[in-house]
């Protein structure tokens, strides 16, 4: 089992988004079986316009460049119609 926390959480897709510099978040969200998630409603955008838009102001803010090291967004199981996923 695995508890992580998201930096943003796409209200359209129900996307999750990690963002980090050391790539630390996937090592918790992607080995297990089970995955729990935190995240405030402060977290939500609409939708990936306003997150990409959201993640450029959350680059320059934190570290002052363009975009961060690790941007992952995780997008659950397989659905109907995908090619491929777990």
């Amino acid at each position: 089992m695995a508890i992580s926390g998201s930096d943003f959480l796409i209200a359209d897709t129900g996307t999750f988004v990690t963002v980090t510099n050391e790539g630390n978040a996937e090592m918790t969200a992607t080995p297990s079986k089970t995955h729990f998630l935190t995240g405030g409603t402060e977290k939500i955008v609409p939708s990936m316009t306003y997150c990409a838009e959201f993640l450029r102001i959350l680059a320059r803010a934190a570290i002052g460049t363009e975009i961060t090291q690790y941007t992952t967004f995780f997008n659950g199981s397989k659905r109907d119609g995908d090619a491929d996923g777990p």
